[in-house]
């Protein structure tokens, strides 16, 4: 599969007090802003941009563990 997303690392940073988390790539360009609805708790968007930002890793893991372990038969996504 070729990778088709920004690259990795991400970072997450609170912009414009708590109520902006953002996920920037490692040149600081944006990846996601993960503001939320008003209604959104504060830890809520935290928690959300620090899962956007594991994305890339999460993925490196996935693929690991498909190479390890014979996951292939899940693994058609991939060739796609």
């Amino acid at each position: 599969m070729t990778d088709t997303h920004t690259p990795g690392p991400w970072s997450q940073e609170n912009e414009h007090g708590e109520d902006r988390h953002i996920v920037r790539d490692s040149n600081g360009n944006l990846v996601a802003d993960a503001a939320g609805p008003n209604t959104l708790k504060d830890s809520c968007r935290e928690a959300n941009a620090r899962l956007i930002t594991a994305a890339p890793d999460l993925l490196a893991a996935l693929r690991q563990m498909m190479e390890w372990g014979g996951l292939q038969r899940w693994a058609s996504w991939e060739r796609s």
